[in-house]
This record gives C-alpha cells, sequence and structure tokens, in this order.
C-alpha cells in the first residue's frame, strides 16, 4: 500500500509566481504572446521535420486543402 503523503511546511525558498512577477512589470500580455509564438514555430518545425517537406511544400498543402473546401 501507497501512503500519500503530503508536505507539512511550504518551502520557504520558494517565490511569488511568475505572473505576479510579470504583472509587476507590466508584461503579462507581451510575453504571452511571444510564448504563443514560439510554441506555433516549434510545432510548424516540428511537423515539417517529421514530413521530411519544405516550408513551400507546406504551403502548397494548406492551399490545396483550403481549395477543397
Amino acid at each position: 500500500m501507497i501512503k500519500d503523503t503530503k508536505p507539512t511546511k511550504t518551502n520557504p525558498r520558494l517565490g511569488s509566481p511568475l505572473d505576479d512577477l510579470l504583472a509587476e512589470r507590466g508584461m503579462p500580455e507581451e510575453v504571452r504572446i511571444a510564448a504563443i509564438k514560439c510554441f506555433i514555430s516549434m510545432d510548424i518545425a516540428g511537423k515539417k521535420r517529421r514530413r521530411h517537406i519544405t516550408i513551400s511544400e507546406m504551403k502548397n498543402g494548406m492551399n490545396k486543402g483550403m481549395k477543397q473546401r
């Protein structure tokens, strides 16, 4: 039987969440937008690598899919 243990006290070295820090500096929206753009570009690069295609081939495939609708 595995016992579920919870810590009795919090870690004193933990600070406030990153969201709080960004809000203090007035830039949470900018960082969120940058993170979304980074995620999208990494996703596209991964798909390109897995399928062994170029950006032009990917663009042409997207255009063909749009025309079929």
